[in-house]
């Protein structure tokens, strides 16, 4: 399917956060900050991002032809069953798919899906990111390995289910809570009103469960 070269020319720079005073890139940002995993300590890996499809949905304009949005909205729709995970390894370090293990907490280990059963609108996505996910981590683009895993389904198209994530990596975990706290809506307590922090169940100052 041929895209239009300045869709996506459009894409990445928004991608990227540059387009100022724009309340998308705003939340592009958070997102980009709250599942962006930097290792600490001694490590083959460099970064590693689980991209949240918020993300793609805040950065991805709807383009300027019917075929555009819709192929926008069909991307959109085939991603968010899947966890899209981003891992740029250190220097000359090389990473593998086999070293990397990623868990939905209470799911167990999901194996990657390999990039030929992907849909044809997947395959052109991972194709066409993969330099803007190089530039996010400022490498270039052969140091990005993407990996796509194929959610639970109670996790598939379900806005309101809060889940974790965690990907180990030799003797390293990277956890994740989603949807990110950024998209959570906040609770309310009871007891006299306040708004929490999006992501807070309980109130820290009276103990009992929020609203929502």
């Amino acid at each position: 399917m041929a895209l239009n070269r300045t869709f996506w020319l459009l894409f990445f720079v928004l991608a990227c956060g540059l387009s100022p005073g724009r309340a998308q890139a705003d939340l592009s940002q958070l997102l980009l900050e709250e599942t962006l995993r930097m290792p600490q300590a001694k490590s083959a890996l460099h970064a590693v991002w689980l991209v949240p499809v918020a993300f793609w949905e805040q950065t991805w304009p709807e383009g300027p032809s019917e075929e555009d949005q819709e192929l926008r909205r069909t991307t959109l729709s085939l991603l968010a069953d899947y966890a899209l995970l981003a891992v740029v390894a250190a220097g000359s370090a090389s990473v593998s798919v086999d070293q990397l293990k990623l868990t939905v907490k209470g799911n167990g280990v999901l194996p990657p899906a390999s990039y030929l059963v992907l849909s044809e609108e997947l395959q052109l996505f991972l194709d066409r990111v993969r330099p803007m996910v190089a530039n996010v981590f400022q490498v270039t683009p052969e140091k990005v390995m993407l990996m796509m895993f194929s959610l639970p389904d109670a996790h598939k198209r379900n806005d309101a289910a809060v889940y974790d994530v965690v990907v180990r990596f030799q003797d390293e975990i990277f956890e994740w809570t989603l949807p990110p706290a950024a998209l959570q809506r906040p609770g309310t307590c009871p007891a006299d009103g306040k708004v929490m922090t999006p992501g807070w169940k309980y109130c820290p100052w009276h103990g009992n469960a929020l609203t929502f």
